[in-house]
């Protein structure tokens, strides 16, 4: 029964298959399978909007794309270039140096009212982010650190001591910025 379900309706989407975009390809087939109720069926359909045909679509799928990459087009990533991307779009890859910028409380963790964070994920989400770095991981905060960095300072030993063997951990302050005196902010009427 499920084969032959299978097979009728791959005759019946077969056409659309090549002519129709593959979002529109996904809700046809949603439709056809009775699954317009499911939440994850719609963000699923939702997924196919940066790619232009289905054989691109399920090529993605097969090997793992994640978006982040995708929705720079088809472009090649070589050294010498920078690459931005979420800490989950990082998964998997490499590179010389890795910036994580926005360390900070509020951040990461991320704190919502709406969308409570899960701690242990978000822990094992800034590691991923963490260890993506070959050569040189730099982490920036210009507010209030992340508990994240804070734990890192405590066994990093603020105070000399160090829990972390052969830590490379190096923590710097910038500078303040001067302010300078006579500083005065032109209008766009002043001759």
């Amino acid at each position: 029964m499920t084969e032959e379900l299978i097979r009728n309706t791959a005759e019946k989407l077969r056409l659309s298959w090549n002519k129709k975009k593959p979002q529109k390809f996904l809700e046809e087939w949603i439709s056809e399978m009775g699954l317009e109720e499911e939440q994850a069926m719609a963000q699923f359909a939702g997924m196919t909007v940066f790619y232009r045909t289905m054989d691109e679509f399920l090529s993605a799928l097969e090997l793992g794309v994640e978006s982040d990459l995708k929705r720079c087009g088809n472009k090649q990533y070589v050294s010498e270039a920078v690459t931005l991307m979420t800490l989950h779009g990082s998964k998997g890859l490499e590179f010389p140096a890795v910036f994580i910028c926005g360390a900070e409380k509020g951040l990461i963790p991320l704190e919502s009212e709406k969308h409570p964070a899960d701690r242990d994920e978000e822990r094992r989400l800034f590691y991923v982010g963490m260890t993506r770095a070959k050569e040189e991981l730099v982490i920036t905060s210009s507010g209030e650190l992340s508990e994240f960095l804070e734990e890192l300072k405590k066994k990093n030993g603020e105070n000399g001591e160090n829990e972390l063997p052969d830590s490379r951990i190096r923590w710097e302050q910038a500078a303040e910025r001067k302010v300078e005196e006579d500083f005065h902010q032109m209008s766009l009427f002043e001759l």
